[in-house]
């Protein structure tokens, strides 16, 4: 198997994967993906600004500036003065956007112990090893923050 095969099934997982997960927050929780993923990343940044978002997201700060608009809009997330610096904002869940994060954890879950979890332990050790050794080549390549890592 050659590199570009590997690349191949890494996409093609990643995609199932998150096709998937997203199907089931949509039909269970009425929750787009890209939702959830931005309500986990204010749960779990301290003091997360938009700025937090875009890069736990891998996307551009317009796009997260327009996600967590979309958040707010629906009062799953709030901003907050930042006392250290006035030209930004610290994000916060609301009650319902803590309320609706928990589920959404339990679907992704449970979706994900019928994937993952189907595979041996061993595997998923070596899954995870792996992963987390391609984060460590990106970090060093400076295609990933190092502040922005997998966490696993």
């Amino acid at each position: 198997m050659n590199d570009q095969d590997l690349f191949a099934i890494l996409v093609r997982a990643a995609a199932q994967l998150t096709t998937t997960a997203e199907k089931r927050l949509q039909d269970e929780a009425g929750l787009p993906f890209a939702h959830y993923q931005a309500l986990r990343a204010v749960a779990s940044v301290r003091d997360c600004r938009v700025f937090e978002v875009a890069a736990e997201l891998s996307m551009t700060f317009g796009g997260a500036s327009k996600l967590v608009d979309r958040l707010e809009s629906t009062r799953l997330v709030s901003r907050h003065d930042n006392p250290h610096d006035h030209r930004s904002a610290l994000l916060r869940l609301s009650p319902a956007g803590r309320d609706l994060l928990a589920l959404a954890d339990r679907i992704v879950a449970k979706e994900v112990s019928t994937t993952i979890g189907a595979l041996p332990r061993n595997q998923r050790t070596a899954l995870g090893q792996s992963l987390s050794a391609l984060d460590d080549v990106l970090v060093a390549a400076g295609r990933v923050p190092s502040n922005h890592r997998l966490a696993i």
